[in-house]
């Protein structure tokens, strides 16, 4: 628990200072993709601050759906939005993203943050494996989150590599672009692993967290300086 602890403080204050940062460019320059990056270091944020109080002084249910909703619903969905919103050439694509977004996420939310969780396990200071705690339902959100994550980051990524040879404003967004869906992967793994039946530790779930809230930030500074706000799609 001790490393874990290490990694989740240390995170959770590299996700604080991001928080402010973008909330400081955002203020200045208030883009869509801005403001969804934001929102997804912050959600990250917040997650890795219930989960260094959990190890300190045991977990409660809401530090447990903090967590959960933080880093398997909130930020993925946030990132998404963003990612689209960064790349996308028309309103067509990024308003779809913006309905499918919302969709996904309200009904995520309302049922991972009041699901009954299993009356088989009792939440302590141990990290709860979201796999045990959550029934069936909520874990097959988590799955969907998932997935979708994983689909909208690759396929984004795809369509930056192939278009930024083109010159203008491609070449310009791709290192960005790039970040952000490396930030989407990471943040896809812990429900993944989860679908597999891979047992997914506290230190690997909080190492994936902080490396998602790293390349978000990047991702979202290097956008904003760029200066470009065309699309590439």
């Amino acid at each position: 628990m001790t490393a874990s602890l290490i990694v989740v403080a240390l995170g959770t204050v590299v996700a604080a200072v991001g928080t402010g940062v973008l909330a400081g460019r955002c203020a200045r320059t208030p883009k869509m993709f801005l403001i969804a990056a934001t929102i997804a270091v912050f959600a990250l944020a917040v997650a890795l601050a219930a989960q260094t109080l959990g190890y300190l002084a045991g977990y409660s249910d809401p530090m447990f759906r903090a967590m959960e909703l933080g880093t398997q619903a909130i930020a993925p969905l946030a990132l998404c939005l963003g990612l689209v919103e960064l790349i996308a050439w028309g309103l067509p694509g990024k308003f779809a993203m913006r309905l499918v977004t919302a969709a996904i996420g309200v009904i995520v939310v309302v049922i991972m943050g009041t699901d009954p969780l299993s009356t088989n396990v009792t939440l302590s200071k141990s990290w709860p494996n979201p796999a045990v705690f959550y029934q069936l339902i909520p874990l097959g959100l988590i799955y969907v989150v998932a997935g979708f994550t994983l689909v909208t980051a690759v396929i984004s990524g795809l369509v930056v590599l192939a278009r930024s040879n083109r010159g203008g404003g491609y070449a310009e967004v791709t290192r960005p672009a790039l970040m952000a869906c490396g930030a989407g992967v990471l943040l896809a793994l812990p429900g993944l692993l989860m679908f597999v039946h891979t047992h997914v530790g506290g230190i690997v779930f909080a190492l994936l967290a902080v490396l998602a809230t790293v390349l978000t930030w990047f991702a979202a500074v290097a956008a904003e300086r760029s200066g470009d706000r065309k699309s590439v799609v």
